[in-house]
């Protein structure tokens, strides 16, 4: 498998907390669209617990922004990856499209975490996936 090819690269690259592979790579579906550049340092900034510089470029409207956000989960959905985060600017949950991710830098600060079950209740319905109340 691709993934799973890449994934050992990055851990044989990199000093990661593997540990962490669980809560924080989610691939609820498989496919084959392209991850984009940015996968890698957003995988590897994810499973480091290191926040990310990015530059965004929204899908509906092209506007480009920066942001600083603390990555906590990687997600695969209806054939894309996504980064769940916290914006830091925002002080607010958030997801980006991996593929819509410019220009990006790993920084040495330490990513702030949130609770799974926040992630859970926050991210589950976006993505339809993840078990919550009444489903």
């Amino acid at each position: 498998m691709a993934l799973g090819r890449r994934i050992q690269e990055l851990t044989s690259q990199k000093k990661l907390n593997l540990g962490e592979v669980g809560s924080r790579i989610r691939m609820p579906a498989l496919g084959a669209r392209a991850t984009g550049s940015a996968f890698q340092d957003v995988v590897s900034a994810t499973l480091q617990r290191k926040r990310l510089w990015i530059e965004y470029r929204a899908r509906t409207t092209e506007e480009v922004s920066q942001r600083m956000v603390s990555p906590q989960r990687v997600t695969r959905y209806r054939e894309s990856w996504y980064l769940d985060g916290w914006d830091e600017g925002k002080q607010a949950l958030r997801t980006f499209a991996i593929d819509r991710i410019g220009q990006l830098r790993i920084t040495d600060e330490r990513a702030q975490t949130i609770d799974e079950n926040v992630l859970d209740e926050h991210f589950g319905s976006g993505y339809g996936i993840f078990g919550g109340e009444g489903r």
